[in-house]
């Protein structure tokens, strides 16, 4: 015998996901945040990485280290071949972002000066290609610190 409880919250979790469904967030990403559903209804495969820390292993020779905020915003360190210590940035200063799709990460640093994507695989960053406005593109990896 279903309960009267029981009842009362299958119709929340009912309108709660047609909510979700009306307001178009079946396929597409919120910053910083995995998909809540996709468009088969079920539950997203997305990896939570809101909280996490990534060093970089880059072609170009630079070392970040970026730090994925659960809201969404990315803090970062950089260090070019020729300095001695980490330079440090905000996120929410400089409007340093995050999104996931699936396994895709997507960072855009510095109001997208720079925008790097990878594939997430367990405690790494693979096939990562990165650009920004100048026109340098360059490879990179990342593990999960």
């Amino acid at each position: 015998m279903v309960t009267p409880a029981a009842r009362s919250l299958v119709a929340v979790a009912i309108t709660v996901l047609t909510i979700l469904g009306l307001a178009g967030c079946t396929a597409d990403t919120i910053k910083g945040t995995a998909v809540a559903a996709d468009k088969s209804g079920t539950a997203s495969n997305e990896p939570d990485l809101g909280g996490t820390r990534w060093r970089t292993n880059e072609s170009n020779q630079n070392i970040q280290i970026f730090f994925l905020r659960a809201d969404g915003y990315v803090d970062y360190k950089t260090k070019t071949p020729g300095e001695t210590d980490f330079r440090s940035y905000s996120g929410d200063e400089d409007n340093s972002t995050w999104t996931l799709s699936g396994t895709k990460l997507t960072l855009e640093i510095n109001d997208a000066y720079a925008i790097y994507t990878a594939t997430v695989k367990g405690n790494k960053l693979v096939d990562g290609a990165a650009h920004n406005v100048a026109g340098a593109k360059w490879t990179w990896t990342a593990a999960k610190q």
